[in-house]
């Protein structure tokens, strides 16, 4: 990486930084399954199904929209999100290994932020931006940035809604 750290260092910075957004790692899908029935109402587990069912076709892109925005809401998207903590705990590691340590990067597609703010956490002196075309996942990593105290760091992450 091109910080000082060591992959032992890096997990633990990036199961901490999962937890504080909620994300969950399972050992299967069997248990990852059971956990989101837990977790989320029978009402929003139709949401999720049918906005999941819109995006199949793949022919409208305000289906996906759609998804996003409902994902975005915090009692939602941990119980989405986990079941992708194995990718953004790789994907943390490979981006960390090839960032600059100071600078501008622009995170294009940031959905709520989980990596974007991984990244500010681990390189304080860099600035990265996240863009994404989803109001609400912008709403939720705003919030998370300002929870997890990286809006008033030089190196900050911050959010921008596409225009």
């Amino acid at each position: 990486m091109n910080t000082e750290m060591s992959f032992p260092e890096y997990q633990e910075i990036f199961s901490q930084h999962a937890a504080a957004w909620g994300i969950r790692s399972f050992d299967s899908e069997e248990s990852f399954f059971a956990w989101q029935r837990q977790g989320l109402t029978h009402e929003q587990l139709h949401s999720l199904n049918q906005l999941l069912d819109q995006r199949k076709g793949g022919t409208h892109p305000q289906d996906d929209l759609a998804f996003y925005d409902y994902v975005a809401h915090p009692s939602v998207f941990p119980y989405v999100y986990s079941e992708r903590y194995q990718f953004y705990e790789a994907v943390g590691k490979v981006i960390a290994e090839r960032l600059p340590v100071t600078g501008t990067v622009i995170d294009f597609g940031c959905g709520l932020g989980i990596v974007t703010t991984l990244l500010a956490r681990i390189f304080p002196d860099l600035r990265i931006i996240g863009v994404e075309v989803s109001s609400s996942s912008i709403e939720t990593g705003r919030h998370m940035i300002r929870q997890l105290g990286l809006s008033n760091k030089i190196g900050r992450a911050a959010c921008r809604e596409r225009v």
